[in-house]
């Protein structure tokens, strides 16, 4: 421990990497370090640890790590949630649960996958997902490492997705009337000569007139033919009577 602290740099916090030039202070290994300082007695050490670890949390509540581009993770905010509260910061403790639990897939989520944790707020990616929910469990959990066990975890909170009733929407209801008009099918006659089309012939039947169908036929030689002959008869009948007196 004497060593331990001995590498803590100027601001209390831890870097990732001993005894180099540059002191940086990291916010994974100064979680595991204020756990063991204060499991320890190295209360006065462990303080400006967890001092550093406050000073390092983001407005959302998450902590990033020392990435070439650092953001607010599972990872590194689950490992910071755990000290803090292991050390008494719960306010700053509760933040990090509530950026934790942000992360976490819930009841819309894929079935398989409720109740692990994203990496970071680009969503689920199983590759990462499961170092990032082991992380992610202990900062809300808030159970510190020198107590954590795997025995007695028979009343581990379960996830419960009861089935969502159909949404019903209520509002205005619009009437609309649709009128559906038939097709209408336009034929074309064949080509045919100019012919002259007579009136169509009425029969006469008592007081009702009905009109034939006018079948298109030209009538006129027919009704000329009809009249020569009437008229050649009655000529041959004036004939004979004058040879018969």
């Amino acid at each position: 421990m004497d060593y331990l602290v001995g590498q803590a740099c100027a601001d209390g916090g831890f870097p990732q990497k001993l005894e180099q030039a540059t002191c940086e202070s990291d916010v994974d290994t100064t979680g595991y370090a204020a756990q063991a300082l204060l499991a320890t007695g190295r209360a006065t050490e462990a303080g400006k640890a967890l001092d550093w670890l406050t000073s390092a949390q983001g407005a959302n509540g998450g902590f990033a790590d020392l990435s070439p581009a650092p953001k607010p993770n599972a990872n590194s905010t689950g490992l910071a949630a755990q000290a803090l509260r292991v050390g008494g910061r719960g306010a700053a403790a509760d933040r990090a649960v509530a950026f934790l639990t942000g992360l976490q897939v819930g009841c819309s989520g894929a079935e398989a996958n409720r109740g692990a944790s994203a990496y970071d707020s680009t969503g689920f990616d199983a590759a990462t997902a499961t170092r990032a929910t082991a992380q992610a469990v202990l900062g809300v959990a808030g159970v510190g490492l020198t107590t954590l066990k795997a025995a007695d975890n028979a009343g581990a909170p379960t996830l419960k997705c009861d089935a969502q009733p159909p949404t019903t929407t209520t509002g205005p209801t619009t009437t609309s009337t649709t009128t559906t008009t038939a097709p209408t099918t336009t034929s074309t006659p064949a080509a045919t000569a100019p012919t002259t089309t007579s009136p169509a012939a009425v029969v006469v039947t008592g007081r009702q007139s009905v009109a034939l169908a006018n079948t298109g036929a030209n009538i006129a030689p027919v009704l000329a033919i009809g009249a020569l002959m009437l008229v050649s008869g009655a000529l041959a009948l004036v004939a004979s009577r004058r040879r018969t007196r």
